[in-house]
């Protein structure tokens, strides 16, 4: 079992750990708190983060309520939008593979933003419950919807992917 390095639990007592209750060492529940969160999210073997992915990206431009019909919904091509805000963690450890998706789907599909807390009629539109959420759009309606930040490039790559039009095999 992980135990708090040895100054968070006595202050600091010579190395020695000090008797009685927390309070009665003089550690303020600030201190025990961040502590904790050390342990949590650090001392205790926090997963290290991972890079970015690998391969080109492309900048990934906003849409506002004022141009989401004519942007999104009457696009011909699938239209990728991800609903995010400034504040969202999980919203910036996505970005990149939207990115990565967008850079690779240049010319074949759109991929956008939306900032909820600029434009919530919008995430309210379409039942934005949590961020990041990314919707999927052909032809005017939701194709397909992933929420959270556990999001992959190939999910979303292989969605885009069954909405452009196939190959004919005899053009070949």
């Amino acid at each position: 079992m992980a135990t708090l390095p040895p100054l968070l639990l006595n202050g600091v007592n010579e190395g020695r750990r000090a008797s009685g209750s927390p309070e009665q060492r003089g550690i303020p529940m600030a201190l025990r708190i961040f502590g904790l969160a050390l342990l949590v999210l650090g001392v205790a073997g926090c997963p290290a983060q991972t890079s970015a992915p690998a391969g080109p990206r492309a900048d990934v431009p906003f849409v506002g309520q004022d141009e989401f019909v004519h942007v999104v919904l009457d696009s011909k091509m699938p239209v990728l939008v991800k609903f995010t805000a400034s504040w969202c963690g999980p919203c910036k450890m996505v970005q990149p593979v939207v990115e990565q998706v967008a850079a690779e789907f240049e010319g074949k599909a759109l991929v956008r933003q939306v900032d909820i807390d600029k434009d919530p009629g919008l995430g309210r539109a379409y039942g934005v419950e949590g961020v990041p959420t990314i919707l999927i759009f052909q032809d005017g309606s939701v194709q397909n919807r992933h929420v959270g930040g556990g999001i992959l490039r190939d999910e979303l790559a292989e969605d885009l992917q069954s909405l452009l039009p196939k190959q004919d095999d005899a053009s070949l």
